[in-house]
């Protein structure tokens, strides 16, 4: 389930939405902002890297590193709209220490 999400909605040109979407806007987004809910590449860069963890995976760990490793400047400017990424990046912060 975690290698076709990454397929699906993760590639080049950064994330995007929906599979297959009907209006192409050219890029992805290096980083989703939170809604009413958690941002989907959030809960999927975290839940890739706790179980790569889990699971003695340095593939799935690194894809999640590289994927938190975007959109600081981002972040850093509207932090209250990333909380989910910012959770994500915290673990991973924790667990390397």
């Amino acid at each position: 389930m975690i290698d076709q999400a990454w397929q699906r909605f993760y590639g080049q040109q950064g994330w995007q939405l929906a599979e297959d979407m009907l209006l192409k806007y050219g890029t992805g987004m290096t980083v989703m902002s939170d809604g009413p809910m958690p941002a989907a590449s959030a809960v999927l860069i975290k839940t890739t890297y706790l179980y790569g963890l889990r699971n003695n995976n340095p593939k799935l760990v690194t894809q999640a590193l590289r994927a938190m490793n975007v959109g600081h400047e981002d972040i850093r400017k509207d932090a209250y709209w990333f909380a989910s990424q910012i959770d994500a990046i915290r673990i991973a912060t924790l667990r390397s220490q």
